[in-house]
């Protein structure tokens, strides 16, 4: 048997009532069935880590307008900022890993890169960037449930071996 000890990507239909207030809304609902996202959960730990990679140094020269601002820069040094613009780009880079019938201005498939995923965040479609965003939330909240029923299902599968035990684990 094997253990499933991360998350994995999960597809969800553009029909899915997740995104019944984004801008899929105004489909037809054959034209949002015929959508999906692969996402990846988006888990506490990867919040930080890109939370980590974007963060700025903050000069407080910005501030030192005058001495009570030089003397707060004194007390705290430069501080570090987040650059969230850039946190949520690479957030949603991160949770979308694919998707299906998206297609551009002259129907061609649009393919699933970093650049398009952020133009469409930006240009046009924020609400449906904010619920991927949440639908990626939502998978890692539902992970333990998702483990338990896998790995149920797996000891389900398995044949006993000769001994009568389980399969071997793997790792």
């Amino acid at each position: 048997m094997i253990f499933r000890t991360k998350p994995k990507a999960v597809w969800v239909s553009g029909a899915n009532a997740i995104f019944d207030d984004s801008e899929l809304k105004l489909s037809t609902e054959k034209e949002r069935r015929q959508i999906a996202f692969l996402l990846n959960p988006y888990t506490p730990e990867k919040l930080r880590e890109l939370t980590e990679k974007n963060k700025i140094k903050a000069e407080m020269n910005d501030l030192a307008i005058n001495t009570n601002a030089n003397a707060l820069k004194a007390l705290l040094g430069n501080q570090e900022e987040v650059d969230t613009i850039a946190r949520n780009n690479d957030a949603i880079d991160f949770v979308i890993s694919d998707w299906k019938g998206i297609i551009d201005e002259d129907g061609k498939a649009l393919p699933c890169t970093r650049d398009n995923k952020i133009n469409l965040a930006k240009n046009g479609y924020p609400l449906l960037a904010a619920r991927w965003l949440e639908a990626a939330r939502w998978l890692m909240s539902r992970f333990d449930k998702f483990m338990a029923e896998w790995e149920e299902e797996q000891i389900k599968n398995s044949e006993p071996s000769q001994d009568g035990l389980k399969d071997e684990v793997q790792i």
